[in-house]
């Protein structure tokens, strides 16, 4: 039945682009990226793809088909996951959009496997398998693998069929036992492993997103007809110990409607990176002083040189070098081997004092900041002289700075030591100076409307730090050019507050800027639902529910001559008995479109008619009494004389009686006979019994 409902989706898609009305569907409000695919990468550099921080891999081994896995950017798509690799059971060039022809297949590749963790989450043949096999070490007690499962196989085929993949690991588990071909592609708080049956729009809904309609925001990147939300397999593993992990997707039953799994760039890495590091990083003093440095990470610590530390294991240490450069390193050791780490210390010379700045601002009036070295890095503590251009000011703090620009030199007495000059800009002006103007790329659509706003704000002094964005539906943001999606309907109010470096600020409010429609919700009856070959005429009237007014409808009706409809309540005389699934398309005033399907059963009709007489004499006409019906699914007929002696006997209702006296050759005499005929309709499957006369005329 897979076929068959595959060719009806193209027929219906073929049809539906007679349709001028539905020209807007493919309007798309969201997505401005597109997928960019590459089927032809090394194993070195999918292993630089895959693979993240905090875990060694080895014995890498792919058995995949050409072009079934590849890497992948899908930046701006709206997919949730930038980059990374793509495994498929089809084609990775299949994924891209837009998805505007449903349930795309890749032919057979010609490969199939019987994969035992594979058979472990599903029964069928295994077609067009694409796995990835492993062994990792990690540096750490939890692994994760970032991605997002998508599919040609949603909706039509959520509960019957299943591609299938999964995220297998074994090795031993923390705490006892072993992980035995275990599925980690599992949903959040669940052993249920994600497959199109268990994450859709009717189960787990809210891993899920349809792909189908324009307005999706993966519409125009992204071929697949549903996929999750981005989705983390999370992994308890014991730190440095050898698992072996199997990444797998393959078709089952048949090589129809391909799915892919989008693997996060660098997404198999440890949750918390446990690496060896130590800080402060390259630290510089005028004069010996003394210096904590401290390891993060794991194993037995131990430091080097020993000149100049308090101690030379452990994470902490104190270290007095006296060299010009002393550079001190750190190694762990674990199970897992050795990690080390550097810190340089310079000692002396010019340019190793940093000096930190600040200024407050009462208000957005001229003439009233002040400026003040707050923190000095390096230098032996003073005393320090300061020196403020312009103006020649010699106070740690100034204040009374009119707008304009301020730089600030100080000098450690004590080491003749040198800060760089440190400049800080302060701008003072008024609110006035602000000017807030932004645009949005998109005002109306259908829910959900993406839109990016673009603010193109001014000020005649300074510049501008700071964007407070409310977009009227309770959602926030601080970007400067932030993209928002409105997923309810109504009319939004966007407002924007901007703040420049000296503490001014000023908004913009746009009154109803963003409109965002509902879609409608589409219903209809039929009339008569069930009937026979008798009154093949259906009334279909439309019970669409909309806010706004419905604008068009179109209907097509399944039948053999792919009649449509642009009435609102169509008449359709179907030619032949069968079921029919009238499908209905409704468009409201905003362009928002909404279908909906209803079945139809015409029934076949049972008749049977019986003659009463016939003329067995040789002329040709008339010879034979035969019954005849449609839709008889069994017959049995018997014929007595007036005495009750049985004279014929048939089961097959083209074999009638030719007057002949059982299997002789003798024809019965001129008179009236009794036959006896049961049947079984094919329709309702009920009994009939027929008694009655049959004359003989000669």
């Amino acid at each position: 039945m897979k076929e068959i409902v595959l060719l009806n989706r193209f027929s219906n898609t073929k049809t539906l682009q007679k349709g001028i009305l539905f020209a807007l569907i493919f309007i798309s409000f969201c997505s401005k990226g597109q997928l960019v695919v590459n089927g032809n990468i090394t194993n070195a550099a999918l292993i630089t793809d895959l693979f993240g921080p905090g875990v060694k891999v080895t014995n890498l081994a792919v058995n995949c088909d050409t072009g079934q896995y590849g890497s992948f950017n899908a930046a701006g798509t709206g997919l949730g996951v930038n980059n990374g690799i793509l495994m498929t059971n089809g084609s990775v060039h299949g994924a891209i959009g837009p998805n505007d022809t449903n349930n795309i297949s890749s032919n057979c590749v010609g490969t199939s496997s019987s994969d035992v963790c594979i058979s472990g989450l599903v029964t069928g043949a295994q077609h067009d398998p694409c796995i990835i096999t492993f062994d990792i070490i990690p540096n750490c007690d939890t692994l994760q693998m970032n991605y997002v499962f998508a599919s040609e196989e949603y909706p039509d085929f959520v509960g019957s069929f299943d591609d299938a993949f999964g995220f297998f690991i074994n090795g031993p588990k923390p705490g006892g036992g072993n992980y035995n071909c275990t599925d980690v592609a599992i949903i959040p708080g669940t052993a249920t492993p994600v497959s199109i049956n268990t994450v859709n729009d009717a189960t787990n809904s809210s891993y899920f997103r349809v792909n189908t309609v324009p307005s999706a925001p993966t519409y125009n990147s992204i071929k697949y007809n549903g996929l999750t939300v981005p989705l983390v397999a999370v992994i308890p593993v014991i730190p440095c110990q050898t698992y072996h992990m199997e990444l797998a997707i393959v078709d089952i039953g048949d090589c129809l409607y391909d799915s892919g799994v989008f693997l996060q760039y660098q997404g198999m890495h440890c949750a918390a990176d446990q690496t060896l590091t130590v800080s402060p990083k390259d630290t510089s003093f005028c004069k010996p002083q003394p210096v904590t440095l401290t390891a993060s990470g794991s194993g037995t610590f131990t430091w080097s040189p020993a000149a100049g530390l308090n101690t030379t294991s452990g994470p902490v240490v104190i270290a007095t070098p006296t060299a010009a450069v002393t550079q001190y390193i750190v190694s762990a050791t674990t199970s897992c081997g050795t990690e080390t780490d550097t810190v340089t210390i310079n000692i002396g010379g010019n340019s190793v004092m940093k000096v930190n700045t600040t200024f407050s601002s009462n208000g957005c009036t001229a003439c009233n900041s002040s400026a003040g070295v707050t923190s000095i890095i390096g230098g032996s503590g003073g005393p320090f002289t300061y020196t403020w251009f312009p103006g020649n000011m010699t106070t740690q703090t100034v204040d009374s700075l009119c707008s304009g620009t301020y730089s600030v030199i100080v000098h450690d007495n004590g080491v003749s030591c040198i800060a760089p000059n440190d400049t800080t800009v302060f701008n003072i002006g008024s609110s006035s100076a602000l000017k807030v103007q932004f645009t949005a790329d998109t005002l109306t659509g259908c829910s959900p409307v993406c839109v990016d706003f673009t603010d193109f704000s001014t000020i005649s002094v300074g510049t501008i730090k700071n964007w407070m964005w409310d977009f009227g539906d309770g959602a926030t943001s601080t970007l400067q050019n932030p993209k928002h999606c409105f997923n309810n309907s109504g009319a939004f109010t966007v407002n924007l507050i901007v703040t420049s470096d000296s503490g001014c600020s000023a908004n913009l409010s746009i009154p109803q800027m963003i409109n965002v429609y509902s879609y409608p919700k589409a219903a209809f009856t039929e009339s008569p639902e069930k009937t026979t070959i008798l009154n093949p005429t259906i009334q279909y009237v439309d019970k669409t529910i909309d806010a706004y007014g419905i604008n068009g409808w179109f209907w097509q009706f399944n039948d053999p001559d792919e009649t449509i409809s642009f009435d609102e309540n169509p008449i359709m005389t179907y030619p032949d008995t069968g079921v029919y699934c009238a499908t209905m398309t409704v468009i409201n005033k905003h362009g928002c479109i909404d279908s909906i399907n209803g079945c139809i059963d015409i029934q076949p009709l049972y008749t049977f008619y019986i003659p009463n007489a016939f003329s067995p004499n040789n002329d040709g006409l008339n010879e034979v009494f035969s019954p005849k019906g449609t839709y008889v699914c069994s017959f049995e007929m018997y014929i007595f004389d007036r005495w009750g002696q049985q004279l014929y006997h048939s089961t097959d209702i083209n074999k009638g009686w030719n007057g002949k006296v059982g299997s002789g050759s003798a024809t019965a005499q001129e008179d009236t006979y009794l036959y006896l005929i049961n049947t079984v309709d094919c329709v309702n499957h009920a009994d009939h019994r027929y008694i009655g006369n049959v004359t003989i005329i000669k």
